[in-house]
């Protein structure tokens, strides 16, 4: 249909020389590991009918005309199913959300029930709250935060709702309830939809079970608004059944999001799927720390694999190979340690033993990985695909980096008085 699905037939065709460059990288101590890992796991490339056809849209010349008429019908149903699970989910979180805060649902008052399906309401949480408390936020982030509510109040009391309340712990409430109600509502569409029934038959043909609505919604809508997403579907012990690893990169999706490398994307999330053993991925548990270093492997594999003259999707004569993710803001302030220890990351990475980062490098190594959780998350609203962003290495940084050097190097040095002992 729309010729992006040529990237599984790439992705079969180029998988050997793709496992050998990911080995090229961990050492061929770790062939069998690494092709183990990636056999085992599924990779779902489709888009929603949603995505598709606005992929067919702005791509008018690439698509046929019977093809731009089943995109079409395909969407069209989903459409319907979609509104379906949309209204229902407005209205009980319009229901819910006027009984929360005594507004009174009237007609008019009904009519900004779409505010608490937006994000503006989240301005009036606790965590925006803490932000807006917190002296070393940057104003910026003060700046956006308080827009919102300013434009909440004002459409309230456009439609004379005076001098409105929202209590942070009520907010908080009505978007953990607009969560399940989200849940909810894509195991409907999955349910329900063409889409659904085909995701279904799929993971039915690759793994042989049958999974729910609720279930399959994971894959199906699981961060289609990022780079992609490597995950697990573990069933309780008394199933007797394995995990079962997935890998989804919605091409279209990203297309559309104007990304300009599928390939790296692609490779990222092999990585995390060469680094997964049961429910561990890489050293996952530290968090960002290890979403930088896994991009900075992503792009430097994907280079080779370029050289090569091997493309999964991309367009040899148009396309990005770095620039491509948010990840890439923090490299000024890890480029250098992780480049110096990158063998020592990696090889307890793979073998996940994440847990020995902390025995080579001290308390120091927790310091750092919450200084970059903490750093990429204030600046996150800043952070943009294709610009670098202005996080630059600091003195706090500087300390901690250098303290977890010198736990290096008195680790080495005990390991090397031993053998004399």
């Amino acid at each position: 249909m729309i010729n992006v699905t040529n990237i599984s037939e790439n992705f079969n065709k180029y998988k050997d020389d793709i496992i050998n460059l990911l080995v090229d990288y961990y050492g061929q101590e770790n062939y069998d590991l690494i092709t183990e890992r990636i056999d085992r796991t599924y990779i779902d490339f489709s888009s929603t009918p949603t995505d598709d056809f606005w992929y067919a849209e702005f791509h008018d010349s690439e698509i046929s005309t019977s093809d731009k008429s089943i995109i079409r019908e395909r969407y069209e149903s989903y459409r319907k199913v979609e509104n379906q699970a949309s209204d229902k989910k407005k209205n009980l979180l319009s229901k819910y959300a006027f009984e929360k805060l005594s507004i009174d649902g009237t007609t008019a008052n009904e009519k900004i029930s779409f505010l608490f399906l937006s994000s503006w309401i989240n301005a009036f949480s606790s965590k925006s709250m803490a932000l807006l408390n917190n002296d070393t936020v940057a104003t910026s982030i003060k700046e956006s935060i308080k827009n919102d509510q300013d434009s909440v109040k004002r459409l309230c009391d456009s439609y004379g709702i005076k001098n409105p309340n929202f209590p942070a712990d009520i907010i908080d409430d009505i978007i953990d309830y607009k969560e399940k109600l989200q849940l909810n509502a894509q195991a409907y569409i999955i349910a329900k939809s063409q889409y659904g029934k085909e995701i279904f038959n799929n993971i039915k043909n690759e793994w042989d079970i049958e999974l729910e609505p609720i279930t399959l919604s994971t894959i199906a809508f699981l961060e289609t608004n990022s780079g992609g997403f490597a995950g697990n579907i573990m069933f309780p012990p008394e199933y007797h059944l394995p995990i079962y690893h997935f890998i989804r990169v919605p091409v279209t999706n990203l297309l559309n999001s104007g990304l300009k490398s599928i390939d790296v994307n692609v490779i990222h999330e092999l990585v995390h799927e060469c680094e997964t053993k049961d429910m561990m991925v890489g050293i996952a548990n530290k968090g960002i720390i290890n979403e930088v270093r896994t991009q900075k492997i992503a792009i430097q594999i994907t280079k080779k694999m370029h050289e090569q003259g091997i493309f999964i999707y991309d367009n040899p004569d148009d396309c990005r190979i770095e620039g491509e993710s948010t990840y890439e803001g923090l490299f000024p302030i890890t480029e250098d340690f992780i480049d110096k220890y990158e063998n020592t990351i990696s090889n307890c990475a793979i073998n996940n033993e994440g847990d020995k980062l902390t025995e080579y490098f001290g308390e120091s190594w927790n310091r750092y990985c919450e200084y970059i959780n903490k750093t990429y998350n204030d600046a996150f609203p800043l952070l943009k695909y294709g610009e670098q962003s202005q996080i630059q290495i600091d003195a706090e940084v500087l300390s901690i980096i250098n303290d977890m050097e010198q736990n290096y190097n008195n680790y080495n040095n005990r390991k090397e008085g031993t053998k004399y002992v």
